[in-house]
């Protein structure tokens, strides 16, 4: 990591907003369904895969019972008022830098695409971010690379750009390795970055979005 960048992809909850009531609605949801067959499921499991997209960590922890288990949680979820989103901080601070910067921001996320748009409509921050992708929109979501090529499917050439990816979670740290961006690891739960040491994946591993912009004059000087 040598120069700065020219573009910056971001996660969504946990990097730029607080993590909402996704998480708790799962666990609800999984107390709620006790009879399905849940000995296999240990934490490494949900550490490791609540981060993936919907479609994927469902049958990925559940097996032949994902489509039950999702119907329950979309009830569930269907029954849950909205929550704003709450700004992380010094997030603003950071889109307004890079963006009087010149940096091309994105938006990657295995938030419900809907979801997604809606929170950031919520915030006003539209603006900022040159385009937008949720889960669903791409045919795999993070980790693998398809909603990033989706992504930057607006830019000439990324290939030949600087690119920094920030997110909070294992799927961010591994997509970024997957797209040829610099992987940065922004106060992550403790439990995420256990598996993320006990991976071996490379990463920069900042406290803050002031540490960020930090990063960022380090190789503007």
């Amino acid at each position: 990591m040598n120069k700065k960048p020219e573009i910056i992809i971001f996660d969504w909850d946990g990097t730029l907003v607080k993590d909402d009531i996704t998480f708790d609605t799962f666990y609800k949801t999984m107390h709620e369904m006790r009879d399905l067959k849940l000995e296999h499921i240990d934490e490494a499991m949900l550490v490791e895969y609540r981060y993936y997209p919907m479609r994927d960590s469902l049958k990925l922890i559940f097996g032949d019972n994902a489509q039950r288990f999702e119907k329950q949680y979309l009830e569930n979820i269907s029954n849950e008022q909205f929550v704003p989103p709450i700004q992380m901080n010094g997030a603003i601070d950071a889109l307004n830098y890079f963006r009087e910067n010149n940096v091309e921001m994105f938006i990657v996320s295995n938030k419900r695409d809907v979801t997604l748009r809606k929170e950031i409509s919520y915030l006003g921050w539209e603006e900022y971010f040159s385009a937008i992708v949720g889960a669903s929109e791409a045919q795999r979501g993070k980790p693998w690379r398809d909603p990033v090529d989706l992504a930057l499917s607006v830019v000439q050439n990324p290939e030949k750009k600087q690119k920094w990816f920030i997110g909070d979670s294992v799927v961010d740290i591994r997509c970024a390795h997957e797209t040829e961006c610099v992987p940065f690891l922004i106060n992550p739960k403790y439990d995420t970055e256990q598996l993320i040491k006990e991976s071996g994946l490379d990463h920069v591993r900042i406290d803050s979005h002031e540490c960020l912009i930090k990063k960022y004059k380090e190789y503007s000087a």
